[in-house]
């Protein structure tokens, strides 16, 4: 939750930044919005920079996830090619139709010659001033006196050496066109290096979720079998347990099957699955296995992972219990505010290798510790001759 809030304000961080841009630009030059200088080129600017975040808008929403993601990387550069391409020609064309009038010869040729005119393929004379658009027509009157629509144009304003905003607000064609292609591709590579991220973690969360129906695919028969057979000898001997230890088993596998897809369980149903995960270990385990279970703290509203406390402890009856010796197994959890601390103590015996075994193992629960819980947890495993110590540090969301 938190680092989606993180996201979003980025992101909102960045949206303003984005508007807020074109206003400092237009104070920068001095313009007046009620009478723009199309000598400036401040529409055309304008212009070329909110089509550029719209373009980048639909490269990442539209043109990356369905041409791009799908290998059909021609078609891709060709629409690419074109949004640049209109990037670059629309703004002069829309700039052409507010200020001038249309071309005395309005063939395409015509407008080609309006649009491109020489102030845009070339820079500025000396002294920052420009070059009116030539005649078509040598021989004849200028195209103001041929043309029977009334200019649009304001007045050029005439400025000294110094004062114009010079080849910086006209650059050349060939350069206008290099910045547009450069922001353009710079806008590609963030968006696919965006969209691949979340690609990746989307596929980080596939896999824990394969991993957790692995999880409560592999519970272990001689687990079942020993707690069937534990169960079976409590009925025979008549014993109270009986019905209690059935009950148990019924809400261990409901956990398994109902609670462990989820992203997140309540604490309380997590510590309540491991009660009764040692309540079934030790019905059917002797008396020369000592099993210490301690809970401190509030765990009312809080919110854990599932099965990521579980997988320690099922390791520490994996590899310390034997009921031909003398086993021991501590485990304390103790949970101040949000922050939660699990010590998990076994001493090594011998001869077990027939407990219960879930295959997620302790590789795997570093991997989604690691993943869900990114910076917020220590996990620390002591793995003596004669013990295995696990200590465990999480900050709960």
């Amino acid at each position: 939750m938190n680092k989606r809030m993180k996201a979003n304000t980025l992101t909102l961080l960045a949206v303003i930044t984005l508007l807020v841009l074109p206003g400092l630009y237009l104070v920068s030059i001095d313009s007046d919005l009620a009478r723009p200088d199309p000598f400036n080129h401040e529409i055309q600017n304008l212009l070329t920079y909110f089509l550029l975040l719209l373009f980048a808008y639909l490269n990442y929403t539209v043109l990356i996830p369905r041409w791009y993601f799908s290998r059909r990387y021609g078609k891709y550069t060709f629409l690419v090619l074109v949004c640049l391409l209109g990037v670059l020609v629309i703004p002069q064309r829309v700039e052409q139709w507010v200020f001038l009038k249309p071309p005395a010869n309005p063939t395409t040729m015509g407008w080609i010659r309006q649009i491109f005119w020489a102030e845009n393929l070339l820079p500025p004379n000396r002294g920052g001033s420009h070059r009116p658009p030539p005649p078509f027509d040598q021989q004849g009157p200028p195209i103001t006196d041929r043309s029977p629509y009334p200019s649009r144009l304001p007045e050029q304003k005439h400025h000294e050496p110094g004062e114009s905003a010079g080849w910086f607000a006209s650059p050349p064609l060939s350069i206008k066109f290099s910045l547009i292609f450069l922001l353009g591709v710079v806008s590609t590579l963030a968006s696919l290096a965006v969209q691949a991220d979340r690609r990746l973690r989307r596929m980080e969360n596939d896999k824990l979720q394969t991993e957790l129906l692995h999880l409560k695919a592999q519970i272990h028969p001689h687990f079942l079998f020993n707690t069937l057979n534990s169960i079976y000898a409590l009925a025979i001997r008549k014993d109270d347990r009986t019905a209690e230890t059935i009950v148990k088993l019924a809400e261990f596998m409901r956990y398994i099957i109902s609670e462990a897809h989820n992203h997140q369980v309540s604490l309380t149903k997590e510590v309540g699955y491991i009660q009764n995960y040692l309540d079934l270990q030790r019905a059917r385990l002797r008396d020369t296995v000592q099993v210490t279970y301690v809970v401190q703290g509030e765990l009312a509203g809080k919110q854990i992972a599932p099965l990521v406390l579980f997988t320690f402890i099922e390791n520490a009856f994996k590899h310390g219990v034997n009921p031909d010796e003398e086993s021991s197994i501590r485990i304390r959890l103790t949970i101040e505010q949000d922050h939660l601390e699990l010590v998990v103590f076994n001493k090594k015996v011998h001869n077990n290798s027939r407990e219960l075994s879930t295959g997620i193992g302790l590789q795997n629960v570093k991997e989604r510790l690691r993943l869900l819980y990114e910076n917020k947890h220590q996990l620390r495993v002591t793995d003596a001759a004669d013990h295995f110590l696990i200590h465990l540090n999480l900050t709960l969301p």
